[in-house]
Formats: C-alpha cells, structure tokens, sequence
C-alpha cells in the first residue's frame, strides 16, 4: 500500500508541475495568435488608409467671372489652370507685396512668400534681411503706408508653361497721421509663373491652386504725363 501511494504522490507531483506548463504553454499560443490576428488587422488597416489618401484630392478653388471663389471637387474634373484663376491670385500676390501697413507688413510678406519659387524666395528674404527692408519701415514712424489699387492683369495665351503676365497696379502713399493721399503712382510688374502639380498642405489656406513665381519685376510706368514733361 505504501509503494501504491508514494507511486500516486509521485503521479500527482508530476501532474502538477508539468500539467501547469502545459496550460501556459497553451495560453501562450493562444495570446500569440491574438496579438498575430491584431498584428494582421493593423496591417490591413495601414493598407486601406494608404489606398484612401493615395486616392484623395482635395477641394480646390476656383474663380468665376463675378470674382467668387467657389470649392470645386478635385475629382469633377481635370484641372487646368483658367486665366480668371491666375489673374486673381497675381492681384492677390501684389498686394501683399507691395502693400505697406505697419499693422500687417509681416503677415502680408509671409503670405506673399508662397507665391513664390523656393529660390526665389530665399533670395528675396536674404535681401530683404540685408538691407533690413522690413524693420526700416516700422521703425520709422514718419514713413507713410502704402496702398495697392491693382487696374488691370494682362495674361499671353496659357497654352503651356510657364506662363506669362503684367499687371499694372497704383502705389498709393498715404500720410501716417491722417491717411490722407501723399502720392499716387501706377507701375507695370511682370511675372512668369507656372501652377504646381501638387500643392503643399501648408500653401492651401494662402495659394490653394499652386501658383508660383520663377522671376518678376516691377517698374514704374510711363504715363502721357511724364511724357509732357
């Protein structure tokens, strides 16, 4: 009777200790291929998301002939550039740049940055930064704003880019203690510009279509009365 009972002791131990590796051991597989099933959702999940932007595009603007911008769904057509759409945004671009406010001259030189080819812009702001164009104007009081009255935008055929414009647009000087006009002087800028085939998320709130600058220039224009001069 001893030897039976030593024998099932010797059972029961066995049992115990090896039967709770086993259960682990199955507890183990079962969270493996749980964490294996989360492990293929989240993969799936990736995928699907990559397909939906890869496949999104966003609200652009476009311009009517009564100058509304209007959203237009990317995907109701296949984009080109129209000539009311650029002419706007070179309106736009001028009067950013031009414009004198000592309320908005920082906002307004950022915002026309993004008009503007990388280069072109690092160029800009590195002579800008030079000959301390910005800080000038603010720090001299006595100095007096400037307005942007743009007249008219010429654009050549935009078969291909890059293309091509002038606008011709009035710099009006008022005075900083009153705002009265001081002076009034229309100029003729020319630009060459394409559209960007994709647009940063960071310009859509400034220049949703992509419009870019490559060069411009501006100078003042001959009027008949300088010419009876």
């Amino acid at each position: 009777m001893s030897k039976d009972a030593n024998f099932n002791q010797a059972k029961q131990l066995y049992m115990e200790q090896f039967g709770e590796a086993i259960v682990m051991n199955n507890y183990l597989k079962i969270a493996i291929a749980m964490l294996a099933l989360a492990v293929v959702g989240l993969v799936v999940l990736n995928v699907k998301t990559i397909h939906t932007f890869r496949n999104f595009r966003p609200l652009v603007i476009r311009i009517d002939k009564l100058g509304r911008a209007d959203a237009v769904n990317y995907d109701a057509f296949n984009y080109k550039p129209h000539a009311v759409e650029a002419k706007y945004f070179l309106t736009q671009f001028c009067q950013l740049f031009y414009r004198r406010n000592r309320y908005t001259l920082n906002d307004d030189f950022t915002k026309a940055l993004y008009f503007l080819d990388g280069k072109l812009a690092n160029d800009l702001m590195a002579q800008y930064q030079k000959h301390k164009t910005l800080e000038t104007f603010l720090d001299n009081p006595s100095a007096p704003e400037v307005g942007i009255e743009v007249e008219q935008v010429a654009l050549q055929p935009m078969d291909k880019p890059p293309y091509r414009a002038s606008v011709d647009f009035y710099e009006i000087e008022y005075s900083p203690v009153d705002h009265s006009v001081l002076k009034k002087t229309l100029y003729t800028a020319s630009f060459v510009f394409v559209f960007r085939s994709h647009v940063p998320n960071r310009l859509i709130p400034i220049n949703p279509l992509g419009l870019t600058i490559t060069d411009f220039r501006a100078d003042e224009a001959f009027t008949p009365a300088q010419s009876a001069q």
